[in-house]
């Protein structure tokens, strides 16, 4: 199973280091807590989508895990609790758009396993509403 673009993204988290960092004016914090556990900021990336011929920010996410990693295969393969926290740049993202990118993206890193996944990533589609700056 291919899982390129989730490397990719888990590439760009794991290997910015910081405390509380900062990635085109937005901040995000040390720590979090979810459920039981205190998860630390690994690191933010920011999502730049290629429109024409200009490059437009979208978001910035951070990559929340129990204890810091540069190892992306591991922190993706771990079986414990992790969030990425995404903080939208752009205008307006509407939900169709964001659906789209997800697909695409599932489709690339899963395509065998995208019968099997239908309903859980219809399921994750259904969280999506438009974004816009701030979100």
């Amino acid at each position: 199973m291919k899982k390129t673009g989730i490397v990719i993204l888990a590439g760009l988290l794991v290997c910015v280091f910081a405390a509380a960092m900062d990635l085109e004016g937005v901040t995000m914090p040390d720590q979090i807590t979810v459920g039981q556990s205190t998860l630390t900021l690994n690191g933010m990336g920011v999502r730049i989508k290629k429109v024409a011929f200009i490059s437009v920010k979208v978001y910035v996410a951070g990559l929340y895990l129990p204890q810091k990693s540069t190892d992306a295969g591991k922190v993706i393969a771990a079986d414990e609790p992790k969030q990425i926290v995404m903080h939208f740049l752009y205008k307006n993202v509407e939900k169709t758009k964001l659906v789209e990118g997800w697909n695409e993206g599932f489709q690339k890193n899963s395509a065998a396993r995208m019968g099997e996944l239908k309903a859980r990533i219809d399921k994750f589609n259904g969280w999506w509403e438009d974004m816009k700056t701030g979100d």
